[in-house]
């Protein structure tokens, strides 16, 4: 077996260390930069195109915050495996990113509006659940718009 192609593993660890990346506000430079290879190699890594060696792997897992197991996708540390699931749901890394990029102040505004939001989508899909599948035209339209 040749052992320079990498494999559908590498493609997910690297997809793994992006996503934590960008949770982190990290770049690829600083991610490089901190475990002693240009970004463009950190690129590889997470595109998969090139392996990882365990040493280099080590060292990006402290820096991320998890372990090396996480990276995999086992389940060890408590926090790792609970991100990489929510950054995996679509614009989740995006949103990070967003709440990143403000002022604490705005944060806590954003916080808030947020948990209004799932608090009206959840009295929404109660409401849902509660009319059944007879529910009236009318009623589904007033469920609709509680959630707009």
């Amino acid at each position: 077996m040749n052992t320079k192609r990498t494999t559908e593993l590498d493609r997910t660890i690297g997809a793994r260390i992006a996503l934590l990346r960008k949770a982190k506000r990290l770049s690829q430079t600083a991610v490089g930069d901190a475990i002693g290879v240009t970004f463009q190699q950190q690129q590889k890594y997470e595109k998969g195109a090139t392996r990882i060696p365990p040493s280099r792997m080590h060292a990006i897992a402290e820096l991320l915050e998890v372990s090396v197991s996480d990276l995999y996708g086992e389940q060890t540390s408590e926090g790792g495996n609970e991100v990489l699931g929510f950054l995996k749901v679509s614009g989740a890394a995006e949103m990070v990113q967003i709440y990143g990029s403000v002022s604490p102040e705005i944060r806590k505004g954003m916080l808030s509006a947020l948990r209004a939001i799932a608090s009206v989508a959840k009295i929404a899909e109660t409401a849902r659940a509660a009319a059944g599948s007879g529910a009236q035209r009318g009623e589904t339209a007033i469920i609709a718009g509680a959630e707009a």
